[in-house]
């Protein structure tokens, strides 16, 4: 059984992380996250304002915020590791159940879709000024935000870097997470996830914006590498959900690998969005294709990121599922008969 294998401190196998992974994925559609006295990123950036204000002071500011961040990914590993073998070793079938939904609330699609459309056409100006308020940088641009149609381009780059940030790039270290397991079972698709949200948290805490606080240029330079490749594989991803659901994605996918000019500080991500669309690049930018016509954007559009989304967390879980097969298949073939 399980149980016995795990008492006998033997991995968990790659293909139950993979449908604890999917159960994850279905809960976050279906339920969302947790209320906030459940969900454990709350928790951890109160703990993270709290250390910060505490040791974010005097000499040696970067070798504090090193061993900040340290402790943080190292305790909350930890404390994963030990739910994991609780759950799994003394509610065992329940606790898979239990680990699924923990998973989940790494996750935020149903979250931020009800936070920016808000469920209906009456409430969809709220939905608009929640997305202006998640994203803080958006501040920068109030002459652009002034418009209907500069609202509208500002909501669709938000919903894009929430959806990745908070759904797609999650969900890729999951799958990072199942590889890395086979092969030291203390990083695996949990661990990988905490390593991910308290970098991740400790970075958006930069207040300084241009300059990085030196108290935080240890998890920042780790945030910068941990969504390097998160974030492009996102991007591909998108693109092509984008093309499936109708959209222009060779649009998109020059847009992605156009090269940065002067005075353009939006990421390649949004220009992308917007190539796929036929929308004005966002942010200050001039960059546009002069292959295709420029649309006015809509609330369609907002929709059809969400929409990208959900479908970019189907296909990197089919092709695990696909990879599992090719890998699993034929040894049970051979054993049944």
């Amino acid at each position: 059984m399980l149980a016995v294998d795990l008492w006998n401190n033997e991995p968990i196998t790659p293909v139950l992380w993979l449908v604890m992974i999917i159960a994850a994925c279905i809960f976050d559609w279906l339920l969302g996250n947790p209320g906030k006295s459940l969900h454990p990123v709350p928790f951890t950036v109160r703990w993270i304002f709290f250390l910060k204000n505490r040791f974010n002071r005097g000499k040696a500011l970067r070798i504090k915020g090193a061993i900040i961040w340290l402790m943080l990914v190292f305790f909350s590993g930890l404390i994963l590791c030990v739910i994991q073998w609780l759950l799994l070793t003394l509610l065992y079938p329940l606790g898979i159940l239990v680990l699924s939904f923990l998973l989940s609330s790494f996750l935020s699609m149903k979250s931020l879709r009800e936070g920016i459309l808000s469920g209906g056409e009456e409430n969809r100006k709220e939905g608009v000024r929640k997305a202006r308020l998640y994203a803080g940088y958006i501040r920068k641009r109030q002459k652009e935000t002034g418009t209907r149609s500069g609202m509208l381009r500002a909501v669709i780059e938000v919903s894009t870097e929430q959806a990745v940030d908070g759904v797609l790039s999650p969900l890729l270290y999951m799958v990072f997470g199942i590889i890395t397991s086979m092969a030291a079972p203390c990083f695996n698709p949990l661990t990988l996830c905490a390593l991910y949200a308290v970098t991740r948290m400790m970075a958006i805490t930069d207040e300084r914006g241009d300059q990085t606080e030196p108290f935080l240029r240890f998890p920042v330079l780790i945030d910068r590498i941990l969504c390097y490749f998160s974030v492009r594989i996102s991007a591909f991803l998108l693109m092509i959900s984008g093309g499936i659901l109708g959209y222009d994605a060779n649009s998109g996918v020059r847009q992605l690998f156009r090269k940065k000019q002067d005075g353009n500080q939006v990421p390649r991500l949004q220009h992308a969005v917007a190539g796929l669309f036929h929308l004005k690049t966002f942010g200050n930018s001039k960059v546009e294709d002069p292959e295709n016509p420029i649309i006015s954007p809509s609330y369609g559009h907002v929709e059809s990121v969400f929409a990208m989304t959900e479908l970019s967390e189907v296909l990197i879980l089919c092709l695990c599922a696909f990879i599992a097969a090719v890998i699993y298949l034929p040894g049970y073939l051979i054993f049944i008969f």
